[in-house]
């Protein structure tokens, strides 16, 4: 196990390196043009102690670019790099076999690999009833379960794709149909760098100030690999087709306080190039109690296993997904296992009374316990707990995760500190 001095390095190199503040607002080029910087900075130190290998990463992300908007015809032009740097070795960039002298089996996976890339490059017809967005993009859709940017990792997930959103009221419908995914691996990363295919999203309901209903469905179609066995080919495995509802809302209990309640439902089947045969469901319901600065969330989420698939158990996968955000920040459920995955937990997030040396205090604690679908074995139960603030022009963040194992993977300790300025 590593011990705590990259971080305190970490943490001292952000603040200067962040010392220089940036303008805060548009610049006006003239009467019509704006233009945006973009700048997004984040240094992180992880470190990962796993039963049989460890590993520790110190990483410094950066995203420049900048926005230009002409206001008569509403159309604004995007353009956006992003780039990783590490000051060490001591982990895997990968958790598969990558030609790439960053993949180190010998070294637990952490995920933030040193790339170099464009990370958007987008068109935008941007009105109140009307936004077409064409080109590499940004896409986060719900609770981004199915479809998200991964935000989490040092390089996001990106599209490269054309985008239909419009508005009628309480009415809301988008449809989106991409053809590249960029994945969080990075340009290092083949085969898994990025992938072709065909995508369509489409995604629309109803939403009110109180409560949002929503249809959707997600067609993915991943291009054939020559051999089922590459590493590249896991994504044929994951094309699929997604039809569900997502309902939210939300009541408000008087005295500060609030019940709010999320829930989903979807069944997925094989699609397109899939060599496999299956079908499985998918549901969560989470209600949430809001008192003052703290609320309480009780979760169930159950990704279904078909018990009769080709092949053998296949159960409902989420490839698309910011999959940090679901199942425990110890990543231990990137890939739903074959026989599903049930996982029931509890969370209490919210704001720690004013501290002068630590403003804007905020918390994370999560308890998991993670059951498979079929036959209902044990896999194991995690904690989760965070500590965030803001020192402006920074923020601040400290989190920790510990999965025991019972039945799946193995126990896993990940500790993480960081910091991130954005314009």
């Amino acid at each position: 196990m590593t011990c705590f001095r990259p971080a305190i390095l970490a943490l001292s190199l952000t603040t200067c390196a962040t010392s220089v503040q940036a303008q805060t607002h548009p610049i006006a080029l003239d009467e019509q043009l704006t233009l945006s910087p973009i700048i997004d900075a984040r240094l992180r130190w992880e470190d990962v102690d796993a039963t049989s290998r460890d590993a520790h990463a110190e990483s410094l992300r950066l995203r420049a670019g900048a926005e230009l908007t002409h206001t008569p015809s509403h159309i604004s032009f995007l353009a956006e790099g992003t780039g990783t740097t590490h000051f060490g070795s001591g982990f895997s960039g990968f958790s598969y076999a990558a030609p790439s002298d960053q993949y180190r089996p010998h070294r637990a996976t952490i995920a933030d690999g040193s790339a170099v890339a464009l990370n958007r490059l987008q068109l935008r017809y941007a009105t109140k009833p009307l936004t077409v967005t064409i080109g590499r993009q940004r896409i986060v859709l719900d609770d981004q379960r199915f479809v998200g940017n991964g935000p989490w990792r040092q390089t996001e997930q990106t599209f490269d794709a054309a985008r239909v959103q419009t508005a009628w009221g309480p009415l809301q419908l988008e449809a989106t149909h991409a053809i590249r995914q960029n994945t969080v691996n990075g340009g290092d990363g083949a085969p898994r760098a990025h992938l072709r295919g065909d995508f369509t999203f489409v995604n629309g309901g109803i939403a009110t100030k109180r409560a949002t209903l929503k249809g959707f469905a997600y067609l993915l179609d991943y291009d054939a690999a020559p051999f089922l066995n590459q590493p590249g080919a896991r994504a044929q495995l994951d094309s699929s087709q997604t039809y569900g509802l997502r309902a939210n809302g939300s009541l408000p209990l008087g005295h500060g306080a609030s019940l709010a309640l999320a829930g989903s439902v979807a069944w997925q089947s094989s699609y397109g190039r899939n060599p496999n045969a299956y079908a499985a469901t998918y549901s969560s319901i989470e209600p949430a109690l809001t008192l003052g600065q703290h609320t309480l969330t009780l979760t169930r989420e159950v990704l279904g296993a078909d018990a009769g698939a080709q092949g053998g158990a296949w159960s409902f996968q989420t490839p698309l997904s910011s999959l940090h955000k679901f199942n425990g920040w110890a990543d231990m459920f990137l890939t739903t296992p074959a026989n599903g995955l049930r996982d029931h937990s509890v969370t209490l997030t919210g704001k720690l009374p004013k501290v002068k040396a630590l403003p804007r205090l905020t918390y994370t604690v999560a308890h998991h316990w993670f059951d498979a679908d079929l036959g209902g074995a044990h896999y194991g139960k995690e904690i989760n707990a965070s500590l965030g603030f803001s020192t402006k022009p920074i923020n601040w963040l400290l989190k920790f995760a510990q999965y025991e194992a019972r039945g799946f993977g193995l126990d896993t300790r990940k500790i993480w500190v960081q910091a991130e300025f954005v314009f």
